[in-house]
């Protein structure tokens, strides 16, 4: 007598394996594991969106690095460091109330610096695109960190 091997399964030549019966049992513990997939699964309108700069991140790292001006003073006395400005982009993808949140202790201008360029992008004809809850916009803050580094 010959013993077949399909799977952990082992069968004699007598009784043939039955792989049906082996494949809707990894289907069943595939489910039970995993669960079923829906379609509500895989767009779920609860999820939380964030806004986002016109173009997408890419863009506004773009705008930032071609826009920043290095203060001078903060040249001279070789200051770096990164600033945090939070703002509140609102329903229509206006910016509200920029504010540094955590700045550079130095006077010579970082944080004033990351403020006027987050007030430069206010002024731009591009909204930002609004925010997300429940698929309606909503007003939502926004928390950016502008790093200003020297070059070696």
């Amino acid at each position: 007598m010959s013993i077949l091997t399909f799977g952990n399964q082992r069968f004699t030549k007598n009784k043939p394996p039955q792989p049906m019966k082996t494949l809707l049992i990894f289907i069943s513990l595939l489910t039970v594991c995993f669960g079923s997939v829906t379609a509500q699964d895989i767009y779920d309108p609860n999820l939380e969106i964030m806004p986002e700069f016109h173009g997408g991140r890419e863009a506004m790292y773009k705008y930032i690095y071609e826009h920043i001006k290095y203060p001078d003073a903060c040249k001279e006395q070789e200051v770096s460091g990164i600033v945090i400005v939070q703002f509140v982009v609102d329903t229509s993808g206006n910016l509200q109330n920029p504010k540094v949140v955590r700045g550079v202790e130095s006077t010579c201008g970082l944080n004033e610096e990351a403020l006027r360029l987050v007030n430069e992008m206010r002024a731009l004809p591009e909204r930002w695109l609004p925010g997300r809850v429940n698929g309606k916009r909503a007003e939502m803050n926004f928390t950016l960190p502008i790093k200003f580094k020297l070059s070696e």
